[in-house]
Formats: C-alpha cells, sequence, structure tokens
C-alpha cells in the first residue's frame, strides 16, 4: 500500500497581494511590449496568478488598465502642485517645467501611456487625457497671471510641453534637427533652451509694461531722455514709441 505525502499548499495571497503582482507583471510587459501588445494571459502568467482568479477582480485587460493607470493619473499634478511658489514666478516656471522633463525621461510607464494616448482612440485612452488636461490646469493659470496679456498662455503652453512630450518619446529614434535627445548632453540642453524661453517671456514682459509706462510719459511732452532713464528703454526704442504715437 502507497501513502502519499499531501501536497504543500501554497500561501494564500491577499487581495493586495494579488493586485500588486497583476500591477507588478503589468508594469513589466508594458514597458517591454506596449500597451497595445500586452495579452492577459502574459500578465496572468508573469503574475503567477489564474485565470479563475484574476477575473475575480478584473474583467478584462481593458479592466486591469483601467485600475493600473489610475496610479499615474496625476503625475503632471503633482508635478505642478509642489513646484508652483507665487511669489518666485520665473523660478518656479523653469523648477516645473524642468521636473516635468526629467521626470518623463525617467518615467518608462508614463512615456508608454502617452504613446498609446496618440497611437490608440479609446475610452481609456481619451479620459486619461482629459484627466491630465484638467490636472494641468493650476499650470495654466499660473502661467496666465504671471505673464503679460499680450501672451497667449494656452497656446504658449501646449507648445513647450507637446515639444517636450514629443522629443522624449522619440528621442531612441533619431537625432532631432541634429540633437541628440537620447543622450545626456541633449536632456540638458532641451532644460537649458526650456529656461531660456521662460526668461524671454518674463523679461518681454516687463519690456511691454515699461513701453506702455513710455507712451503715457510721451503723450504727457517728458523728455526723451528722461524717459529712457526712467524706463531703461534705449533712446531707439523712446523714438520708435514716439513715432508710434
Amino acid at each position: 500500500m502507497k501513502y502519499y505525502r499531501p501536497l504543500k499548499s501554497r500561501k494564500r495571497r491577499t487581495s493586495k497581494e494579488i493586485e500588486e503582482a497583476v500591477f507588478n507583471a503589468t508594469e513589466q510587459l508594458v514597458i517591454e511590449k506596449g500597451f497595445n501588445n500586452v495579452a492577459i494571459t502574459e500578465i496572468m502568467k508573469l503574475s503567477a496568478v489564474q485565470p479563475h482568479v484574476l477575473y475575480r477582480y478584473f474583467t478584462n485587460i481593458e479592466e486591469v488598465y483601467d485600475k493600473f493607470i489610475r496610479h499615474y493619473d496625476y503625475w503632471l499634478h503633482d508635478i505642478v502642485e509642489y513646484r508652483i511658489d507665487e511669489k518666485d514666478p520665473v523660478s518656479s516656471a523653469k523648477t516645473t517645467l524642468t521636473e516635468l522633463i526629467n521626470s518623463l525621461y525617467e518615467n518608462r510607464v508614463m512615456q508608454e501611456i502617452l504613446i498609446w494616448e496618440v497611437s490608440n482612440k479609446n475610452k481609456l485612452t481619451c479620459r486619461n487625457a482629459l484627466n491630465r488636461e484638467i490636472n494641468s490646469l493650476p499650470l495654466y493659470d499660473f502661467f496666465r497671471n504671471n505673464l503679460p496679456t499680450t501672451v497667449n498662455i494656452n497656446a504658449l503652453i501646449s507648445i513647450l510641453i507637446g515639444g517636450i512630450y514629443y522629443l522624449i518619446l522619440r528621442r531612441d529614434r533619431s537625432s532631432f534637427c541634429g540633437i541628440d535627445f537620447n543622450s545626456d548632453s541633449g536632456r540638458l540642453l532641451l532644460i537649458e533652451i526650456v529656461n531660456q524661453i521662460i526668461d524671454n517671456l518674463y523679461n518681454n514682459g516687463e519690456t511691454n509694461e515699461m513701453e506702455k509706462v513710455a507712451k503715457r510719459l510721451l503723450e504727457e511732452g517728458v523728455d526723451e531722455e528722461i524717459i529712457s532713464r526712467s524706463t531703461r528703454l534705449s533712446k531707439q526704442a523712446i523714438k520708435r514709441l514716439n513715432r508710434v504715437n
């Protein structure tokens, strides 16, 4: 008569542990293959979660993605929220956009989410894009409140952030305008140029305000030399404003 030793029972995982295993597997597969190329069977295998167990928590891969992506919904919101200082708008703008660049360079999952949104229109990608838009509103408001009204801030931010996204997401395809953004030097150059843009914007804003003051003084008949010294605008700029008047 044969006696069989009972099989050693596997330690039962908690709901939290199962979900964590599924999300860890999803993250690994998404980084390797992208959202469009992952099968739910691959997630089951890598997470060591049996089909009947996984389907207790998730109906399909869309639901896995839905809950997985929620961990990243406030990525940009967090960057903006903790970098804005109303007392120092120039430094805040530079720090916020620098952090955005560095964070996106390092965050492979966020890169894949953005690529997925561009390449696949569905309920999840549309919702995530809209969430990111809503979470970006504090950044738009911050710039709008600290820049001259002559600047279309929505268009400006669109170009800045859209350009940052594009240059980082396609950086391993080829150089762009002769710059290798897949290198450390290219990354630093991107940050440097964004900072220069911010400096120019704010300096331009100050110049616009001084020009308004100069115009009012010219209308009052104040001497051009005095206006130049008072506003620090060049004599040529004052003469140009005087001709316009």
